[in-house]
């Protein structure tokens, strides 16, 4: 009896081919290659795309993630509390997506990889070497560490761009006002494209126009400042010159449009305080009632109920310190209170 051995190798032995092999040796294949290659690979044909974004779509993120740990690891928790919070807070937002395809991919990663860049960019130059030298940054992260010097010089290069800028449109400004023509300091400030620039050119026309007793105009300008916290500080100065000429009920008036809620109670606390110095505590209360900030007006009407206690005046401290809904400052001022008492 013969027996056909091709026949039986034909029947019981099929072609393997890439496609054939398990996910898990095909990741790792894949991850031995580099970014072009991998790429290159994902188009020989459907399937061994498939392939390859699904072992890319797990292997990136994982990678990455463990990179980030490395780096938090690298990381003096006593000297960099801050960049290694960042680091921990990209690390858990890392989620391992199902892309369509390399160039999603690719995006979303060079998405976080900005975010390391500006992490890194506060960083000393030791630091940044060490960390160079010790660890190997994954694909797609390869020259991380080499695009670190060069942005800091380009954060500088703009940041020069920018004062230069902001120095000529000033200057500009400054030209204008010494002539007098206010109108038209408003029309250079307010041409000025970049609105860190523009708020600075507004705010120093407000400034001078508050300074020679224009307050209309001041407060015409203060409130064109784009940026809240450079509106704040305007507003603020413009209250304090009324307060320095005593008229305080535009004072107040100003106060409450200022933007921030911190800057607007020390502005209340400052002319209540103001107002209580000079003896008109009434005054002084109800402007106190108006600061937003718990411990901030908690502060002041203490100080009031204090000033009060140390006049005699027992029953309106105690009142006054009652009202005060921190309760902590409100057993402090009581407390004050009753050490007035004692002495009295």
């Amino acid at each position: 009896m013969s027996i056909n051995l091709n026949s039986i190798k034909s029947e019981t032995m099929k072609p393997t081919t890439i496609n054939s092999l398990p996910e898990e040796l095909l990741e790792k294949i894949f991850s031995n290659l580099s970014e072009i290659d991998l790429q290159a690979t994902a188009c020989v044909n459907r399937d061994i795309s498939r392939s390859v974004i699904a072992a890319a779509n797990f292997s990136e993120p994982h990678s990455i993630r463990n990179f980030i740990q490395i780096l938090i690891q690298r990381l003096h928790g006593e000297i960099f509390p801050g960049a290694r919070e960042q680091l921990v807070r990209i690390s858990h937002n890392i989620r391992f997506h199902h892309f369509v395809n390399l160039r999603l991919l690719k995006e979303d990663i060079l998405e976080v990889k900005a975010k390391l860049i500006n992490i890194l960019k506060i960083l000393d130059e030791k630091t940044l070497q060490n960390l160079s030298e010790n660890i190997y940054p994954p694909r797609f992260l390869e020259d991380i560490f080499e695009l670190v010097p060069i942005e800091i010089e380009r954060d500088e290069g703009i940041s020069i761009y920018h004062e230069a800028r902001r120095a000529a449109a000033l200057r500009s400004i400054s030209t204008v006002l010494a002539q007098g023509n206010i109108d038209r300091a408003i029309e250079v400030a307010t041409s000025i494209p970049q609105k860190d620039i523009r708020g600075d050119g507004l705010s120093y026309i407000s400034r001078a126009l508050a300074q020679e007793g224009n307050i209309d105009r001041a407060i015409e300008v203060a409130t064109l400042i784009p940026q809240k916290d450079i509106r704040g500080d305007g507003l603020s100065d413009i209250s304090r010159v009324l307060v320095k000429g005593g008229n305080m009920d535009r004072a107040i008036e100003v106060a409450t449009l200022i933007p921030q809620k911190n800057r607007r109670g020390c502005m209340f606390s400052y002319i209540s305080r103001t107002l209580a110095e000079g003896g008109n505590i009434d005054r002084a209360i109800e402007v106190a009632t108006l600061i937003p900030n718990e411990d901030i007006r908690g502060g002041r009407l203490s100080d009031i109920s204090s000033t009060l206690a140390q006049g005699g005046n027992i029953d309106r401290a105690i009142e006054v310190a009652t009202s005060i809904s921190d309760e902590a400052i409100k057993e402090q001022a009581l407390s004050h209170i009753s050490q007035s008492f004692v002495v009295n």
